[in-house]
């Protein structure tokens, strides 16, 4: 079972059957509107509190006797609410109160969709892509939480060398699924020995980002549904996190008063939309990373060759972005995110080992049942990446559209080209040359 706390009342919601490692449970609760008429017979409140959700199946939340009328006759009121377990690379003595197997996270993440009092539509900006866990932000949170996350973040701060301030921002946060599982694993890095050691009394920043008033206050609202543990006992290190509203190519008003920039930039499934936003987005990385910072991106690939241009373009700015090959040993990650083709391959068609991938790599077409018996999922129906059609992503279970979605994801790093080898650099020069032939 699961727990939360929603509008301070409790809840334990038993997991579905069937449920993986993994998988993203989405609750809706929401309230009953009162129309003021008290003589309402039983099926009608039944009707009513199937209507509402799960606090109306609990019997709504209770109303103070002098509420606003015309507060009481607002329209019923829906919240989505996922739950998005971390890995388990996170210390667990940080979650004393959490009891749990061997193979199960220990720590889920649970982030609302949208705000209990919406705002007004004048007052909303951006496209509404913020209000979803998307696949490639559940594999990027998942993957900073890992075993092999943690260790990651814990090597690129003792990089840094002396400095005792490190920053972080994520970029298109969303709900903030990212940024706040980032902030979990560095509070777990902070309490690790070579850190207490080498950097004890660091302050950590993690700066969640989005565009409009909307998407900020959400992921204020998710910050503190989801707080860090204390880690005042075990180490003089502190991790803090916060929101802002940023539109690509602007610039935040924190970075004025930040030292040093932003030493690790986060962000996924930023590539969405079309070359139009690439060249903002670009000027946003490096207006605000660090000369010496990293950024770690997760693609779902749609596009490819336009998604390309916006590497291309990187380049041309003087960003270098290759397949993280650290998160590439994580067995759970190459089971999940296979495709080991670089960016400049992915969906190229005059690349042999893209075609491959792509007529070779199958997903299993609807629900594997005859009747109501099961069937082993090697006698399932299945496509390969390149027969799939939108009409067969409708046949898909929502197991299966996870299994298609991750399939198409990537997690890459960059970095400003200036720190590279001179090898490296005519490594690049080389491949540059083939792609234009």
């Amino acid at each position: 079972s699961l727990s939360f706390e929603y509008q301070g009342t409790p809840f334990e919601i038993l997991v579905p059957d069937g449920s993986v490692e993994g998988d993203v449970l989405r609750i809706q609760v929401g309230t009953v509107p009162a129309d003021g008429s008290e003589n309402k017979d039983e099926k009608d409140s039944e009707e009513e509190r199937e209507r509402g959700g799960l606090l109306g199946a609990l019997g709504g939340l209770k109303e103070d006797d002098d509420t606003d009328k015309a507060t009481k006759a607002e329209a019923k009121l829906e919240i989505g609410i996922s739950v998005v377990p971390l890995g388990r690379g996170l210390k667990p003595y940080l979650y004393p109160k959490t009891e749990t197997s061997e193979n199960d996270s220990f720590v889920s993440l649970s982030l609302m969709e949208s705000l209990p009092n919406s705002i007004e539509k004048s007052e909303k900006e951006g496209d509404g892509t913020h209000s979803m866990v998307w696949p490639s932000g559940k594999v990027l949170a998942q993957l900073l939480s890992s075993a092999i996350g943690v260790n990651f973040l814990e090597q690129k701060i003792l990089e840094t060398k002396s400095i005792m301030q490190y920053n972080c921002l994520e970029l298109g946060s969303g709900l903030g699924v990212c940024g706040l599982a980032l902030a979990h694993a560095l509070a777990s890095c902070c309490c690790s020995e070579s850190l207490v050691k080498d950097r004890d009394g660091m302050d950590i920043k993690v700066v969640l980002t989005d565009q409009g008033l909307e998407a900020k206050q959400l992921l204020y609202e998710n910050i503190h549904r989801n707080l860090l543990p204390s880690i005042s006992s075990r180490s003089n290190s502190t991790v803090s996190i916060s929101a802002e509203s940023l539109c690509w190519g602007e610039t935040l008003e924190l970075i004025k008063v930040v030292p040093n920039k932003f030493h690790l930039v986060i962000g996924s499934d930023l590539l969405y939309n079309s070359k139009e936003s690439y060249d903002p987005l670009l000027r946003t990385i490096q207006q605000h990373l660090h000369e010496d910072g990293t950024i770690i991106l997760t693609c779902r690939w749609r596009k490819p060759i336009l998604e390309r241009k916006f590497f291309k373009k990187a380049e041309t700015m003087g960003i270098e972005f290759k397949l993280c090959e650290e998160f590439l040993d994580e067995d759970e990650v190459l089971k999940r995110c296979p495709c080991l083709l670089d960016w400049r391959d992915y969906g190229n068609p005059a690349r042999e080992a893209s075609n491959k991938f792509f007529h070779e790599t199958t997903v299993p077409i609807g629900k594997c049942n005859i009747g109501k018996k099961n069937v082993a999922r090697s006698l399932c129906a299945k496509k390969t990446l390149a027969e799939i059609s939108e009409d067969d992503t409708e046949k898909m279970s929502m197991e299966e559209y996870t299994i298609y979605e991750e399939l198409q994801v990537q997690t890459y790093v960059g970095r400003f080209s200036s720190s590279e080898t001179e090898e490296e650099s005519e490594s690049r020069k080389r491949m540059r040359i083939e792609d234009e032939h």
